[in-house]
């Protein structure tokens, strides 16, 4: 994935050993913070860069406080990991700046 400006933390976790001692693909899951920041243009990176699904692990206010701006096509799920709240993947809008759909 190419580097995106307004999400610098953006990441690949690809190689990182698990606890069974078996290493995670690259290119399948990255890490990031700041998504309420991406521009039209990091949208079409995401895409290119072949993301389908941001799980969300914050809290409802901090959601509420930065919500997400994600392009259409890419899944939504809150696993919120303080209140052990989780949701299905949606495929319908969260906000006005965040859209999913059924992929």
């Amino acid at each position: 994935m190419e580097f995106i400006a307004s999400a610098p933390n953006l990441r690949d976790i690809g190689g990182h050993v698990t606890a069974e001692g078996r290493k995670v693909r690259t290119g399948l899951a990255f890490r990031s913070g700041a998504l309420d920041r991406l521009t039209s243009a990091d949208h079409e990176a995401l895409l290119a860069g072949g993301v389908r699904l941001v799980c969300d692990l914050r809290t409802a206010g901090e959601r509420a406080a930065q919500p997400d701006r994600l392009p259409d096509g890419v899944d939504y799920l809150v696993l919120d990991v303080q209140r052990q709240e989780a949701t299905a993947p949606t495929s319908r809008p969260c906000s006005t700046t965040r859209r999913s759909s059924s992929r």
